[in-house]
């Protein structure tokens, strides 16, 4: 509203002092402790509230700052700790596990060696056998080619000089046997008595020089 339309008549309240009125932010200088003493204030009193506040919490046995290296609990703050070693519960030794142990090693009972075979014989089949009827009745009856039959029965094996004699070579006329000349003849006089069923074998140049001689007897059976 323009002063020319105000409409009550102007009293002391319309009087200002120019002089006294205030000034603008800019308009006056400050001084240098008015712009620096907050700052101090702040440099100052911060850290004096962080001490307090660290020093009180220190104090408290639950606090965490407890424990750190520099900051420690008067000593009306701090419980009072026995001297006395606490003994702390000691675990009980473990049981050693059984160790298994193994049997003892039986070793197999060694096999018994197989027999050695006897050596196969030796049968000279060209040896020469003489084949004598020495029987009681030689000359009797169905006596009389019996020696000839038992050669008839070796050449049927493989003896290919097996012969007859008339003579008789022995006084024994009950027992039948066969006899050999030379060591090297055993095994084919074997053969000669398994074949005509003789028990009786012996060693005897004499009667059988260097081969073979068989006697039979009374107890021979054809």
């Amino acid at each position: 509203m323009s002063r020319n339309r105000y409409p009550y008549p102007r009293d002391e309240f319309d009087q200002v002092d120019l002089a006294a009125r205030p000034k603008e932010v800019h308009a006056a200088k400050r001084t240098t402790w008015s712009r620096i003493w907050p700052f101090l204030l702040v440099v100052v009193l911060v850290p004096a509230v962080a001490i307090l506040a660290v020093k009180f919490l220190a104090s408290s046995p639950n606090s965490p700052l407890a424990d750190l290296p520099g900051i420690q609990a008067s000593p009306s703050d701090t419980p009072t700790q026995s001297t006395e070693p606490v003994l702390e519960p000691t675990a009980p030794e473990p049981t050693p596990e059984p160790i298994d142990t193994p049997p003892p090693s039986v070793e197999p009972e060694p096999e018994p060696e197989p027999e050695p075979e006897p050596p196969a014989p030796m049968i000279d089949y060209g040896i020469p056998i003489t084949v004598y009827n020495d029987t009681s009745s030689s000359y009797s009856g169905t006596q009389r080619e019996l020696a000839a039959r038992a050669v008839g029965r070796l050449g049927a094996i493989g003896f290919s000089q097996a012969d007859r004699s008339h003579d008789n070579i022995t006084v024994n006329n009950a027992t039948s046997q066969v006899y050999y000349g030379i060591p090297e003849a055993r095994d084919s006089a074997q053969a000669v008595a398994d074949t005509l069923g003789i028990t009786l074998i012996s060693e005897d140049a004499t009667q059988a020089g260097a081969g073979i001689a068989v006697s039979l007897g009374d107890d021979y059976l054809e």
